[in-house]
């Protein structure tokens, strides 16, 4: 299960988020976070 992720300012940035997410060809959180884990990431 993947942890909620909470940030500063998220309700004002969360479209910017997710617009740079889809731009980049990441479909969802869960695949975000298995490409920071493949990466040795923890953000």
């Amino acid at each position: 299960m993947i942890r909620e992720v909470k940030f500063e300012s998220q309700d004002r940035r969360i479209a910017q988020v997710l617009a740079a997410r889809n731009a980049n060809g990441i479909s969802s959180i869960e695949e975000a976070n298995q490409i920071c884990e493949a990466a040795g990431l923890d953000p």
